[in-house]
């Protein structure tokens, strides 16, 4: 993988006419030599160019159901612990789809633009970006982030070389070396980045198909566009809207019993065996799907798990996922970020605990004629339900833990789910174990998260 050539111009001063024809200056007695040289480094950072292309048949529909695959792709590559500072995204691109019958809708396309310094990642993040948005791989380049050290390499070899075939020519010709007079750098370029794949450099494409044992480049298909407008339904009739009215007195009681409640809310990972029973879960479940969604579409799925074994195949492969994390795949800011809380790879809670909860978020759905609609707002929709869910299990004296162990594709092989749905949280729930413990931490204040604007 050559990361450098430098091609340097050495001008080295001899005493006198050399007794045969080389590159030489006969008036200023100088002899001119060049050195190269390359230097190779095994790469520290990948760079992933990954395309977000959306079709609708309007253009504001494009847009907006651009800006959610667009914001699915970012929020899953920052959960493999990628910093916002490594993230680049370029700019939009609208543009007309036509087909045999003329204009058949809009495409808006972004790049969005990854490094990471963990190697490891890279196949699992990529597979995993393509599940919720992503559909074109525009280069994978493996390189470094500090190439100064490896071009002072190449640099110090180059001129040792060009010293070296002076010093040989000098001698042949009986003459002795001068001082050197000048050095010139000619050219070479910049460090060059391996091309994942091995053609070229990375030209834009789609996902490598790797069957046949070839590497034949293969377009991801994207959704054909409506070619004609679906019927919109009626409005939904309104009913009365009703809450119970309280003086401010009230309110203001209610409010605070409220919040010391919440406040007393903590993760908790050591758990008590204890059964929970199921009508719990259930009713956890129901508060949750009060949650407001997008367009009302509900876009989630909880799937409670009791059964022993379902338990222990989801703990084994929660362990696997987080070992190679903590192994290699977190950067070192997210493992110190970590690091005050304790949490290592070692998940035994997913077994102790009587249920695990799994909240799957539904990119689309069904209609009543069994065709396809895109959810919308889907992980903001989600966001809400779980933390509603929390609250929920919290009042009614129950604890649990947000355990997103990366990635998670895990979670629906086991549990069989459709391929619409991409695993959200894992809730392992049940009640505290004795003598439990929490870190000792500090929520932000009042003053610390608001703003008033009066």
């Amino acid at each position: 993988m050559p990361l450098r050539q430098l091609l340097l111009g050495l001008v080295l001063a001899a005493p006198a006419a050399l007794a045969q024809p080389v590159e030489l200056d006969l008036e200023a007695g100088t002899l001119t030599v060049t050195g190269s040289a390359t230097v190779t480094a095994p790469p520290d950072r990948a760079v992933i160019r990954l395309g977000v292309q959306t079709r609708a048949s309007t253009a504001a529909e494009a847009l907006r159901e651009h800006e959610e695959d667009v914001a699915h792709v970012l929020r899953q590559v920052r959960s493999f612990g990628v910093p916002d500072r490594q993230i680049s995204i370029d700019g939009l691109n609208l543009g007309e789809n036509y087909g045999p019958n003329g204009l058949d809708g809009y495409q808006a396309t972004r790049i969005v633009s990854v490094a990471t310094d963990s190697l490891a990642v890279v196949p699992d993040l990529i597979a995993s970006v393509v599940e919720v948005g992503a559909n074109r791989l525009d280069g994978l380049f493996y390189t470094l982030d500090e190439t100064g050290p490896v071009q002072d390499r190449a640099l110090e070899e180059a001129m040792a070389r060009a010293r070296s075939k002076a010093l040989l020519l000098a001698t042949a010709a009986g003459y002795d070396l001068g001082p050197v007079l000048a050095v010139l750098e000619r050219g070479g370029g910049y460090p060059q980045p391996f091309v994942a794949g091995g053609g070229g450099r990375g030209e834009p494409g789609g996902l490598l198909d790797r069957r046949d044992g070839g590497d034949r480049e293969r377009r991801r298909p994207l959704p054909a566009p409506a070619l004609a407008p679906r019927p919109v339904p009626d409005p939904l009739p309104s009913v009365p809207y009703h809450v119970e009215a309280l003086g401010l007195e009230a309110s203001r009681a209610r409010a605070e019993a409220f919040f010391e409640e919440l406040d007393a809310r903590r993760s908790v990972r050591e758990f008590s065996d204890r059964p929970v029973p199921r009508d719990l879960i259930e009713r956890a479940i129901a508060t949750a799907s009060t949650a407001p969604s997008g367009a009302h579409m509900q876009p989630w799925t909880f799937v409670a798990v009791s059964d022993a074994d379902t338990k222990r195949r989801i703990r084994e492969a929660a362990e696997a996922e987080e070992r190679e994390s903590y192994g290699g795949r977190m950067s070192d800011e997210w493992l110190e970020a970590l690091a005050p809380l304790g949490t290592d790879w070692r998940k035994p809670f997913l077994q102790t605990a009587p249920w695990l909860v799994v909240l799957f978020a539904q990119r689309t759905g069904l209609r009543p004629d069994g065709s396809k609609r895109k959810h919308y707002y889907v992980q903001e929709s989600c966001g809400i339900a779980a933390g509603l869910f929390i609250a929920a299990l919290h009042h009614m004296g129950l604890a649990t833990l947000t355990h997103t162990p990366s990635p998670m594709r895990f979670l629906s092989e086991i549990l069989e789910r459709p391929a619409h749905e991409a695993p959200y949280i894992l809730f392992p729930v049940g009640y505290p174990a004795e003598g439990a413990r929490v870190p000792d931490l500090r929520r932000k204040g009042l003053d610390e998260v608001a703003v008033w604007k009066e």
